[in-house]
């Protein structure tokens, strides 16, 4: 694999009243990346015990071996791009 290429990407939305327990990928081979395209207010990430807010045009990325899991106590939809990318550390 080249872990100069993305994984895969796609767009997600999360609509209000939403909690994704916390949960754990399979493995630490993946970051999983997400950039904030329409986010109001009341959407959360929490990543090993840190919580954060998603923001337009800004990215969040984290290894999703970590537990986490997201909520949004909102009242508008959520929508993200979702880039998944080899962990850079697996090497050529």
């Amino acid at each position: 694999h080249n872990v100069h290429l993305p994984k895969e990407a796609g767009y997600f939305r999360l609509e209000p009243g939403t909690h994704l327990k916390p949960h754990t990928g399979p493995a630490n081979w993946h970051l999983y990346c997400h950039l904030g395209l329409i986010v109001p207010s009341g959407p959360q990430l929490m990543v090993g015990g840190t919580e954060y807010s998603w923001q337009e045009g800004k990215a969040i990325c984290f290894d999703d071996s970590y537990i986490h899991e997201a909520w949004h106590n909102g009242t508008e939809d959520r929508y993200v791009l979702l880039v998944t990318l080899w962990h850079p550390d697996l090497g050529e």
